[in-house]
């Protein structure tokens, strides 16, 4: 499983990094979670990319 953090996701989605923030926060990105205080996003999940997902 490729992990990406908040920057790289919001690049893929064309988004700024605040709004990525306020999506996981939401919890609008699924399978995202916090780790040491850091985002750790699947860049894939059941074969879906992170674009398809919101």
């Amino acid at each position: 499983m490729t992990i990406i953090g908040t920057r790289e996701a919001a690049f893929l989605l064309g988004i700024c990094c605040q709004r990525v923030r306020v999506l996981l926060a939401q919890g609008r990105i699924k399978g995202a979670y916090k780790r040491k205080g850091f985002w750790q996003i699947p860049l894939y999940i059941d074969t879906r990319p992170l674009n398809q997902r919101l």
